[in-house]
C-alpha cells in the first residue's frame, strides 16, 4: 500500500503542476489563501505565504475549494470513518 500511495500522490502533484503552469501562461494571478469581503469590491487575503493582502476590483473569481469533513454526530469520530483524504 506504501507504494500504491506514493505513486497516487505523486500522480496528483504532476497533474497539479501541469495545470499551474498552464494557468501561469494565461497571465492571471493565482493567489492560494483564504479570503473575506471587508467592503464593497474589497477582499482581504490571508496567503498561505503568512502575508495579508488586500484587492479591491469591480469582480472577483473565487475558488472556494473543498474539505473533508467528518460531522459532530455521536460515535461517529469514535468509528474513525474514512474521507477520501483517508482513502
Amino acid at each position: 500500500m506504501a507504494g500504491v500511495r506514493q505513486r497516487k500522490r505523486k500522480m496528483v502533484a504532476d497533474l497539479v503542476a501541469i495545470h499551474l503552469d498552464r494557468y501561469k501562461a494565461t497571465g492571471a494571478e493565482l493567489i492560494m489563501g483564504e479570503g473575506r469581503m471587508i467592503a464593497p469590491r474589497t477582499v482581504e487575503l490571508s496567503v498561505k505565504d503568512g502575508t495579508t493582502r488586500i484587492l479591491e476590483g469591480e469582480q472577483f473569481f473565487l475558488n472556494v475549494g473543498t474539505h473533508a469533513a467528518i460531522p459532530d454526530s455521536p460515535g461517529l469520530r469514535e468509528a474513525k470513518p474514512l474521507t477520501h483524504v483517508e482513502a
